[in-house]
């Protein structure tokens, strides 16, 4: 593979030559350092633009042409990466060289048109497609407790600091929502166009200054690229004296423990590294310290895991289990935590730990969208690129496990407690 970027007028290109897949996969990032009033008016945005736009205004106009193009596809995201909000539009269609000639140009240019030729008439979006996406929207927003794994997270993150970017919601805020107009999301829209960084990452077998001129051809952006100096990553500065206790109930016949872990002063490969070593061996596989100690020794839940994010510099473990046995789980928990921080990791964990890791990046080469966000992470993050990771994974070592998790503390303890299951437990 052969990496190039090119720093356009208005817009950073970074093209990925490799001649591995028969797809090209293409995608367009808007990012800015995330305020919360933000969030609910970028995901209309975000929903809004694939699905219309002045040539192709109805789904069904982007489904025939995107047939016409071998099947192209196109998707959106919109996310939070720590400090910034990342507005993402993909693609992903046949290369021309199994196509016929000029699909390549053609598919760009549809992909463009989606993002950068808005359904707009007279200063605002076409009012059918607008209230259909936010109707869409606040569907996604009302449902989020229909998942109560999910819900206990966002909760959890909302109480360990609810000033922060990490309790932000990614779908946004109903109230927010009612306040959005068509005419306020064109404006929002410009700002985004006129003060967002733009980068977009191309993937496939093609040759670099081909796709540079044809972005060239497309985009026309009178504007300079902001310089945001923030880091995505978001520090921890302040150790909180106590454990944070929160309990809710819900009619949900399993309760949902989740338990936020702050890691304090990581270095670089700390970050990178250590940080998923150390989440493995606690909660990352069947033979880990929470499996074994609550699942196969005890019984106690019917699931549980621990996640890593450099992002937040934080773990966050979850696990379903019976209301009443919330105590004896915290306890069994906190215990997992203090045998790695006392010493309780073998070589044998690191083994599995990095056999695991390699692995995840070698299958990395098989998926177009991995390798695009392995470049992209390189971008934002600064994290190394697959090779590297291979390489640096084999430096790990009981000891640095041990290291990192003494940094570690207990935040935030919240539990969804299911309200079926405690009126099982009185009746008993």
């Amino acid at each position: 593979m052969q990496y190039k970027k090119y720093e356009q007028k208005g817009y950073n290109l970074h093209v990925i030559e490799t001649d591995r897949f028969k797809n090209i996969e293409i995608r367009f990032n808007f990012k800015r350092p995330i305020k919360k009033k933000e969030i609910t008016i970028r995901n209309v945005l975000n929903d809004i633009l694939i699905n219309t736009n002045k040539k192709y205004p109805t789904i069904r106009d982007i489904e025939v042409r995107a047939e016409e193009l071998y099947s192209f596809g196109a998707s959106s995201s919109c996310y939070k990466s720590g400090n910034y909000s990342i507005i993402s539009i993909s693609c992903n269609f046949l290369n021309e060289n199994y196509t016929e000639k000029g699909m390549l140009e053609e598919s760009i240019q549809f992909f463009l048109d989606l993002i950068l030729n808005p359904n707009v008439e007279d200063g605002s979006f076409a009012q059918k497609p607008f209230e259909y996406t936010k109707e869409s929207l606040k569907n996604d927003i009302e449902s989020i407790k229909d998942d109560p794994r999910g819900y206990s997270i966002i909760r959890l993150r909302e109480e360990m600091d609810p000033n922060s970017p990490i309790s932000y919601r990614s779908f946004g805020y109903v109230e927010d929502l009612e306040q959005i107009t068509s005419e306020s999301l064109y404006m929002y829209y410009k700002d985004v166009l006129q003060n967002d960084v733009i980068d977009i990452f191309v993937l496939g077998d093609v040759r670099s200054n081909d796709i540079k001129d044809m972005f060239e051809k497309y985009i026309q952006l009178d504007r300079k690229q902001p310089q945001f100096k923030m880091n995505h990553c978001i520090s921890v500065e302040q150790v909180r004296d106590s454990i944070k206790e929160v309990e809710e109930i819900e009619e949900i016949n399993q309760s949902k423990l989740s338990i936020g872990v702050r890691v304090y002063d990581m270095d670089e490969y700390e970050k990178k590294y250590t940080l998923n070593a150390l989440s493995f061996v606690l909660g990352g596989s069947s033979d880990s310290k929470l499996f074994k100690k609550l699942r196969e020794e005890n019984s106690l839940c019917y699931y549980v895991s621990s996640s890593p994010s450099m992002l937040y510099s934080d773990m966050i473990i979850v696990s379903g289990i019976d209301g009443d046995k919330y105590e004896t789980a915290v306890q069994l928990i906190k215990e997992a935590i203090e045998d790695i921080q006392n010493g309780g990791v073998k070589q044998e964990d690191v083994d599995q730990e990095i056999s695991v890791y390699t692995n995840s990046c070698i299958e990395m080469y098989d998926s177009p969208s991995s390798i695009l966000s392995n470049y992209l992470s390189h971008e934002y993050l600064g994290n190394d690129f697959i090779e590297e990771k291979i390489e640096r994974i084999k430096e790990m070592t009981p000891e640095k496990i041990i290291n990192l998790a003494k940094k570690i503390k207990i935040d935030t303890i919240y539990l969804l407690r299911g309200g079926n299951t405690d009126e099982q437990s009185s009746a008993n």
